[in-house]
């Protein structure tokens, strides 16, 4: 049964236009959205886009969409850039080179007259130099990709290139766009030719006569490096963050998206000099959160967006999730990865990513992907989508009220930043570090915090009865991390809050300095320790890093606690409300709820609403773990696969090369800019004939494909890809070594090579970049097993098998193993059945491995789909004595598409490069290469 919940609360994911587009097959795919709970979308130009970006086609499918979308009662945004960063429209931009960011260089060494400014090194005190042979050279550079956001020029022009012409068509009745990872020049020292005029009146200083400054520490280097990067951030906050969220503001339009890179002081000095003001402007304030790890390390972001959104009572709040998770992410995973940030207060997800197709460099575009490519989709997605609505929902609709501040860091990380200096964490590690480490040690201790930014302190923030008052919310508790600096208006601030009696603790030494200037801060001392903080909690509870809590009230101001393990193991949690001796603990996802003590029992991934309560606990049942058998039986002849994805090629269907990995392949054709006709040569041994074997060959400009000699015609396309053509070769195999060749017409736009070689290319121009031919693997299908040589992998030997050399082998019927015993590349649903024996009935079943979906049917009993659970309750199931188990097993598609060559056998952050490494292939190896293939194991 659906469950019905507003729009507003469902997700919005990435949708990847990806492709030549057509209005009726987009308008399916929103109808697929709709029935798997998704709330709407964001029409997002991406990698392999066909159709012309913003031109008239382009708008005619968003109009359709947004018609589509308005039917069906969902939500229609506009992504508003052809790949990302935002801001330069799809290269329309970079046409006219004043509209290019900038960016400096250095050298040391005699006087440069080519230099941009040149500084003699000579004495304490950096001065400008027009001779000399010990110098400081400084160079001015225009970018090649990238716009310059912080040019209010720049911006508007954007604007008219992309909004305004949203606006002209507008019958669509968009609700907003997304905008995404606006950044300065982020590959080298920042600079910009707006800064000069806005540093001069700032500082009443020329900014020339500091460059050098950013490379050398001489005398009043601190001053000048805190100044530079905080008009650098001011720049950006008001001409690009303001003028785009007040363009919205006239004209009706929401602003979502997320700023870069969130979780370190580190990254957001070399994209933005500091997040947390850009989020005043936006009506939804976002974040982004790669890779598939959950670690305390991870929530600076969180942290960080919805102290905001409390303080400037933004009620939502959006996450870009999922990129980067690979294939084999499980739903458990990613439930994990979802609540570690909503348990700080997100509550709407931007699903990461949703392509429109699939095919060629598609496929590899930062996956694991969300629709019925991805086998546990259709089984799955509503029902995980419901969930985190309903959550979503439930902290939307709540507050949270902590009464602890801390004092961001980020013009502490000013003084030491060197975008330079890769080795050194670009000289704010040591800050970045002992952040990090304040944070969890709050977070352990389940201390409530918010972060104070100076930005937004100065501009909303005030003293009051001792108490700091930011927006909504108001502190009576003050920590300062490791920092150095502070602005003059904070410190003002600080000292009324002292005077006034405040509670400060210095988690550090003291600050040395006010706006990079020395400054005597004797007055401040700690009057207040953390375990002293720890008592004024409302609650009692154990210290704990792994389980985070928070305490909200909701609108109907009943006090809930939300709590997660985001670790990998059970973990226990002593929770006392301080008035309440209990608590009704709610299930959302199972809708279930039963009252409980203060020993709160937590399976890896697991999350509780805890409503305090004067009932008593009700007796928890004492059930005996039962682990899966060992051994099964395959049901039926499941379709089976085996991924070719070595082949050697001919430019005259005579004279091959060497067999090779296909993305050195490609990589070799793309530096020879080859364009004719290529024919690919892909090899495989068969021991035992399958009476049912298909080839899956990828439809990029193919001409035709012949299997042992033999021409062979297409039966159809794959019923998950349009662009996958299936070949029956069944009738054509012969036992040994079997030769599928394909022949294809190759060639490359010149933007392809120019995005891929030009000088100084970044990222920004490759995000949106499409292939006219790629070289890519055939897939076999069929009820055919896969025999190989076998060895545990070297990094995780309980998760990762090593193989190579494989064969087609009849399927064997009794199995211990999937990769092991014939399925190494399988995807999908295989249908296994066992038997055990129990004496005792009282038991849970320990579901210990990594699954993506799993069916349950014990003794002809339905059990249901599990895909959250490590432990179930299987007691009224049991029988005494012998019982048959059955279960559907949904295999992802890590070990058929995935990156199997990569030397770290295993990857918690998956991206395109894993696979394609254009560019350092060298014949058939390059740094990251294996030659053999890793499998990563799903329960069996």
């Amino acid at each position: 049964m659906k469950k019905e919940i507003e729009n507003i609360y469902r997700p919005l994911p990435f949708w990847s236009w990806n492709d030549e587009l057509d209005p009726q097959e987009l308008c399916q795919q929103i109808e697929w959205m709709h029935e798997a709970g998704i709330g709407g979308f964001f029409m997002h130009a991406r990698g392999g886009l066909k159709t012309e970006y913003l031109g008239e086609k382009w708008f005619e499918c968003a109009e359709a969409c947004s018609k589509k979308a308005e039917e069906l009662g969902m939500l229609s945004y506009a992504y508003d850039e052809n790949g990302w960063p935002s801001g330069f429209c799809g290269g329309k931009l970079l046409e006219e080179e004043e509209n290019h960011d900038r960016y400096l260089t250095y050298s040391i060494g005699e006087y440069d007259p080519k230099a941009t400014m040149s500084y003699s090194l000579d004495g304490e005190k950096l001065i400008r130099a027009h001779s000399g042979k010990n110098n400081l050279n400084v160079y001015d550079h225009m970018s090649t990709s990238t716009a310059d956001i912080l040019d209010r020029k720049v911006v508007r022009k954007f604007l008219d290139s992309t909004h305004e012409e949203y606006k002209k068509r507008d019958t669509y009745h968009l609700k907003g766009f997304f905008t995404d990872e606006p950044q300065y020049h982020r590959w080298g020292t920042a600079f910009t030719h707006a800064l000069p005029e806005y540093y001069k009146k700032q500082y009443g200083k020329d900014v020339y006569d500091g460059l050098g400054l950013l490379f050398v520490e001489k005398e009043g280097y601190r001053q000048f490096r805190y100044e530079y990067w905080k008009a650098m951030n001011e720049l950006m906050h008001q001409n690009w963050a303001k003028q785009i969220y007040d363009w919205c503001e006239e004209n009706h339009y929401r602003l979502t998206g997320h700023y870069v890179e969130e979780n370190s002081l580190q990254m957001q000095m070399q994209c933005c000099a500091g997040i947390m003001p850009m989020y005043e402007y936006e009506h939804i304030p976002g974040m982004d959160y790669l890779g598939r790890l959950v670690t305390p390390d991870h929530s600076l972001g969180s942290h960080q967006l919805l102290s905001v959104c409390d303080q400037l009572g933004k009620r939502q709040s959006l996450g870009e999730l999922y990129g980067c998770c690979g294939w084999d992410v499980t739903p458990l995973q990613l439930k994990k990865i979802a609540e570690s940030c909503y348990v700080d207060g997100l509550n709407i997800l931007c699903t990461h990513l949703l392509p429109y197709h699939e095919e060629g460099q598609r496929k590899r575009d930062y996956p694991a992907h969300y629709s019925s490519f991805n086998p546990w989709i259709d089984k799955g997605f509503r029902e995980f989508n419901d969930y985190l609505s309903f959550l979503g929902k439930h902290i939307a609709t709540s507050t949270t009220d902590p009464h602890v501040a801390v004092l961001h860091p980020i013009r502490s990380a000013y003084f030491h930043f060197k975008r330079e200096d890769e080795e050194h964490a670009n000289g704010v590690g040591e800050l970045d570090r002992a952040l990090k480490d304040l944070m969890n040690s709050l977070d352990a201790k389940h201390i409530l915090w918010h972060f104070l930014d100076e930005t937004l302190l100065r501009e909303h923030g005030f003293v009051k009865e001792g108490k700091i008052h930011l927006g909504r919310c108001v502190y009576d508790i003050l920590i300062l991390p490791k920092i150095y600096t502070m602005d003059v208006t904070t410190e003002q601030l600080i000292h009324e809050f002292v005077k006034q009696g405040g509670k400060i603790l210095l988690n550090d030494e003291k600050p040395h300095y006010l706006e990079g200037k020395e400054y005597d801060y004797s007055y401040l001392n700690s009057n207040i320790s953390l375990n002293e903080i720890v008592d004024t909690l409302p609650f009692v509870s154990s210290e704990n890093i792994n389980i985070r809590l928070n305490r909200r009230i909701s609108d109907e101001e009943k006090i809930f606690y939300y709590v997660l393990n985001r670790g990998e193991q059970e973990e226990h949690l002593f929770l006392q409300d301080k008035q309440y001796p209990s608590f009704e603990a709610v299930d959302l996802y199972s809708g279930a709820s039963k009252i409980v003590g203060n020993e709160i029992i937590l399976q890896e991934g697991e999350s509780l609403l805890l409503y305090p309560t004067e009932k008593k606990p009700e007796q928890n049942k004492k059930l005996s773990s039962l682990e899966l058998p060992e051994t099964w039986d395959v049901v039926g002849t499941p379709d089976n696969y085996l991924t070719l994805d070595k082949a050697s090629y001919s430019f005259d269907g005579k004279k091959y090369g060497k067999t090779r990995y296909v993305m050195a392949l490609f990589d070799e054709l793309l530096r020879k800019r080859y364009e004719g006709d290529l024919y690919v040569r892909y090899e495989f041994e068969v021991k035992d004939i399958p009476s049912r074997c298909l080839a899956l060959v990828e439809d990029t400009n193919l001409l035709e494909v012949s299997i042992n000699g033999r021409m062979v015609p297409s039966i159809g396309v794959s019923r998950i890809e349009s662009h996958i053509k299936e070949f029956d070769i069944a009738p054509y195999l012969k036992e040994g070594k079997n030769v599928i060749l394909t022949k294809m017409h190759h060639y490359q736009k010149e933007a392809v090579y120019y995005a891929l070689y030009g000088e100084n290319v970044t990222e920004s121009l490759r995000n949106c970049l499409a292939y006219d031919s790629n070289i890519e693997a055939i897939y076999l299908k069929g009820n055919f097993g896969v025999d190989g040589d076998f060895e545990p992998g070297k990094v995780l030997p309980e998760e990762v098998i090593l193989g190579d050399h494989f064969s087609l082998t009849k399927q064997k019927k009794h199995i211990a193993s999937l990769i092991l015993d014939g399925f190494p590349f399988f995807r999908g649903d295989i249908t296994l059945e066992s038997e055990f024996d129990v004496t005792d009935t009282e038991r849970e079943l320990v579901l210990p491995s990594p699954y993506q979906i799993i069916d349950l049917t014990i003794n002809g009993r339905k059990l249901g789909m599990f895909m959250f659970s490590k432990k179930i309750d299987i007691s009224k199931y049991l029988v005494k004595g012998t019982n048959q188990i059955q279960m559907v097993l949904t295999v992802s598609n890590r070990n058929l598409l995935g990156e199997s060559h990569t030397c770290q056998e295993e990857n918690p952050s998956v991206y395109p490069d894993l696979w394609e490494r254009l560019g350092l292939w060298e014949e058939n190896s390059n740094v990251n290469y294996r030659d053999n293939y890793s499998f990563v194991k799903t329960l069996l």
